[in-house]
């Protein structure tokens, strides 16, 4: 179960949402490697929605994925799935372990929506592959370094002037004027990383252009740019001579650059209003007008990491995106929070809640008998920590070995948290054995709903219920026998 923590969505739901999905776990390693999915190419992972909200229509439904890197041996996976509808409290199920799926269960251009015009992962070692329905692709000129850690996944590493190195893409390539026309909205997206600054010279990040074809050659160009003066700058014709309507000069992020640092830079443009805005790191626009202005028509093809000027970027780009829509200001907050810290939020938000007083403590996932989940969202070396101020809440935990209470000298997680004295928790429903997420969510779902039903005085008589309820599916009988109450049966029940 993957859920979108609470402040990683701004101003939401959003439609068609390509959110990342980024983690590491020892289950998700190959079987090869003693994990449980059955391809070392990850084929038999898949995700599903089970709500009407997540799937914005019919559920359950299958989401499509994109895999951009899968390592077998160690469990990692860097992935992007398309939510029909997110918002903060989304939740969606990652399957696996399934031996009878023997392709790949990807929908890679479905992820991206049809206002995606180009999407560059930079992730390849060889050429480069345009994720979307269009299919561009990208070549290395130069010494470009592939497949070196970038900020979501492998990127590409570019020399500067020394190496006189780029991408350059097929975009120019295709029928049916693939061109960017004056009157388009666009959105240009990338995550960039200064190696050296080359202060003085205006470098390229993603760009197109320079040549219009109605007058002087090298008079026109879109893109993402470093100024001499290193600022980002939205990259706009500056030269009247050739262009029969002089066109606004480039629009100039008021942003200090430095070496060393990720940025989230992005760069939109509204045909209808001819606004044009520029970011950095999500939050408020860094630099804005608005001129109702056009800009020219861009036949040429994308250049990453070149500003089709002789001057090249020193440093790292990753995640590349032109799209033909104006991307919100929410949207694109949403898409940096996303994809800066995927789910780094989850441990304090977690330690925080408890913190300052919770009445339950529930959790649904992987787990082992003293920690949730790989990424430690809890462990059972933080009560003393956490529980001076707070109530005494009712732990619910459905993952594996949580209750694992047939070890003399040791202290499963549940058995800790309940062993602070004064201040323990007042019970738990945890296992003492093996479980597995599906079925146990909806044993999950079971209980909770018996709890808050107020049809029950005491827990003991909710847990009964939900047992009986859950048996009644037929799904995983053997939970009822793993699953265990810590505590009081005849603990009344808040109403």
């Amino acid at each position: 179960m993957i859920t979108v923590g609470a402040g990683q969505v701004t101003g939401g739901p959003h439609p068609n949402f390509p959110m990342l999905v980024s983690f590491q776990h020892l289950n998700l390693r190959s079987t090869a490697n003693g994990g449980l999915v059955t391809s070392d190419a990850g084929d038999d992972i898949l995700l599903r929605g089970e709500d009407v909200t997540t799937c914005a229509g019919a559920q359950p439904c299958v989401l499509d994925h994109e895999i951009e890197s899968y390592d077998p041996v160690n469990g990692t996976i860097v992935l992007w799935v398309r939510l029909p509808s997110v918002n903060n409290g989304t939740v969606i199920y990652l399957y696996y372990a399934d031996a009878a799926v023997t392709c790949s269960q990807e929908n890679t251009a479905g992820v991206w929506d049809s206002g995606y015009r180009e999407v560059f992962h930079l992730n390849e070692t060889g050429d480069y592959t345009d994720s979307t329905v269009n299919g561009f692709t990208a070549v290395a000129q130069g010494s470009v370094d592939q497949g070196v850690a970038g900020k979501v996944g492998p990127a590409s590493d570019f020399p500067g002037n020394t190496g006189d190195a780029r991408l350059i893409a097929s975009d120019d390539e295709l029928p049916a004027n693939m061109s960017l026309p004056g009157t388009q909205s666009l959105t240009i997206e990338a995550w960039i990383r200064l190696d050296t600054l080359q202060s003085g010279q205006f470098t390229g990040f993603v760009t197109k252009g320079r040549d219009d074809g109605i007058g002087a050659p090298q008079n026109n160009w879109v893109g993402l740019f470093k100024t001499g003066t290193d600022r980002l700058s939205f990259g706009w014709p500056c030269c009247s001579g050739a262009i029969p309507n002089p066109l606004p000069a480039n629009l100039d992020s008021t942003f200090a650059l430095v070496t060393g640092t990720w940025y989230y830079a992005v760069a939109t443009y509204d045909a209808v209003t001819g606004d044009r805005q520029l970011y950095v790191n999500g939050g408020a626009p860094d630099a804005a007008d608005s001129k109702s202005a056009i800009h020219p028509v861009i036949p040429e093809y994308l250049r990453i990491g070149d500003d089709s000027n002789g001057y090249f970027h020193d440093g790292l780009i990753d995640e590349v995106r032109i799209s033909t829509a104006v991307r919100s200001q929410s949207w694109l907050q949403t898409t940096y929070d996303n994809q800066n810290a995927p789910g780094a939020n989850t441990r304090s938000e977690v330690l925080g809640a408890l913190d300052q007083g919770a009445s339950l403590l529930s959790y649904v996932g992987h787990g082992g008998p003293a920690v949730w989940a790989s990424e430690n969202v809890l462990n059972s070396g933080d009560p003393p920590k956490l529980l001076a101020q707070s109530e005494q809440p009712l732990m619910l935990t459905f993952n594996c070995l949580n209750g694992y209470f047939v070890a003399p000298n040791y202290d499963s997680l549940a058995e800790a948290f309940m062993k602070v004295e004064g201040r323990g928790t007042i019970g738990a429903f945890s296992p003492s054995g093996l479980s597995l997420d599906g079925p146990a969510h909806r044993f999950h779902k079971a209980l909770m709903a018996e709890i808050v039903s107020g049809e029950h005085e005491r827990l003991g008589d909710a847990v009964l219920a939900a047992q009986t309820a859950y048996a009644e599916t037929g799904v995983m009988p053997e939970l009822l026998a793993v699953y265990h109450l810590f505590g009081d049966p005849a603990l009344r029940l808040g109403r």
